[in-house]
């Protein structure tokens, strides 16, 4: 290895490497941002499956998650009823709220209310894609951080280097 005698050739090290840095930035938010389009176009991949009437435990007020829908998109909820008896009234859509995969109970005004209530939706289901692709999103976010630290460490050890050549 050629020694560096002088400022300008150090500093002209550091140069190289701080557009190495960049180039590697560059590249993982390309790579995060084409496996955050995958797993949008395997939520679209998946078709919708209908459920008639399926006895759900919903509590007033309280959220329920149904795990059988993908959390990505909007589940379709086109009935609710107050039971699963003969007996059953259907709730307005005013009664209940929908966000993703989770339908919370809001109000059952004037009408009696009991648990296990009936519900038809319809949703995504998820799929071996859809789990792969959020198992590899999880364990990406992750590991962005380790990149930051190895950033650090290296910076550290140039100025150290750095100093080093310039004491000589």
């Amino acid at each position: 290895m050629k020694k560096l005698n002088k400022k300008g050739q150090i500093m002209d090290n550091f140069g190289k490497i701080a557009v190495g840095i960049a180039a590697l930035a560059f590249i993982l938010v390309i790579v995060f941002m084409i496996n955050a389009n995958v797993k949008e176009q395997t939520v679209s991949e998946i078709t919708a499956t209908s459920y008639t009437d399926v006895a759900k435990t919903l509590v007033n007020t309280t959220a329920t998650e149904f795990v059988e829908c993908v959390s990505d998109e909007a589940m379709s909820v086109t009935e609710v009823l107050n039971g699963t008896g003969a007996g059953s009234v259907a709730l307005g859509t005013g009664n209940y709220t929908v966000a993703t995969n989770v339908l919370t109970v809001t109000t059952v005004g004037g009408i009696g209310y009991e648990s296990p209530a009936n519900v038809t939706y319809s949703c995504r289901n998820p799929s071996l894609a859809y789990n792969a692709t959020g198992t590899l999103n999880n364990d990406t976010q992750s590991f962005v951080a380790w990149v930051g630290l190895v950033i650090i460490i290296l910076v550290g050890i140039l100025i150290l280097g750095l100093v080093k050549q310039i004491r000589q």
